[in-house]
């Protein structure tokens, strides 16, 4: 819980002195192919600059959530390498996408963190977004065929798809590696058909 709430603090403290500076906090720390020649630190500080209030809000709930719950099977150590390695992956996978673009966010990091929830701590509740308790891994399946969906058929032009494919790519590999193959593959598994399952039933009720 620390190193989650700790993230969000910085993040907090980052958007408040930004919106209280005369500089463009995003053109200036935010992450572009150019930014990362002639500002390498972008790949870092991109991380906790957020494009507006909506941004970190939605960012910062859905790590506390999730963050929360990884935090109790990760050591500080372990949940950073998630964290900034599923950042890292997500700003390699943004550059073949959006190379001119400049992309600010904890968004990927925090994909990172959602891929490790599905395999690690699947049935932990969120309340957010639907108010009603959800288990993370149903979830974050969720979150994830959105993603991809959007990321291939069009969403938000403003939103970074392919970083948020590269964190939660990270994320469910440390999962796999961390839980194993098989004990990850029946995760996973049970998580869909218990999805299906609701679909079905959320059709049938809708007829």
């Amino acid at each position: 819980m620390k190193v989650t709430l700790a993230i969000v603090l910085i993040c907090m403290l980052v958007y408040i002195a930004m919106i209280h500076s005369q500089v463009n906090f995003i053109d200036v720390y935010g992450f572009s192919y150019n930014n990362m020649i002639y500002k390498p630190w972008t790949i870092i500080t991109s991380i906790f600059v957020h494009a507006d209030l909506n941004h970190l809000i939605s960012n910062m709930l859905v790590l506390i959530f999730f963050g929360v719950a990884v935090e109790k099977e990760l050591n500080p150590l372990e949940f950073l390498v998630v964290f900034f390695g599923g950042a890292f992956v997500g700003e390699v996978f943004s550059l073949f996408f959006y190379p001119n673009s400049i992309g600010v966010g904890a968004s990927a990091a925090i994909f990172s963190i959602i891929g490790v929830a599905i395999l690690l701590t699947p049935f932990d509740m969120s309340i957010y977004p639907y108010i009603v308790p959800v288990p993370l891994g149903i979830l974050g399946i969720l979150y994830a065929i959105y993603n991809i969906v959007a990321m291939f058929y069009g969403g938000n032009p403003s939103i970074d798809y392919a970083a948020h494919f590269g964190g939660l790519i990270f994320g469910l590999y440390y999962g796999f590696k961390r839980k194993g193959s098989k004990k990850s593959m029946i995760t996973i598994l049970y998580l869909t058909v218990i999805i299906l399952v609701l679909y079905a039933i959320y059709i049938y009720l809708g007829k």
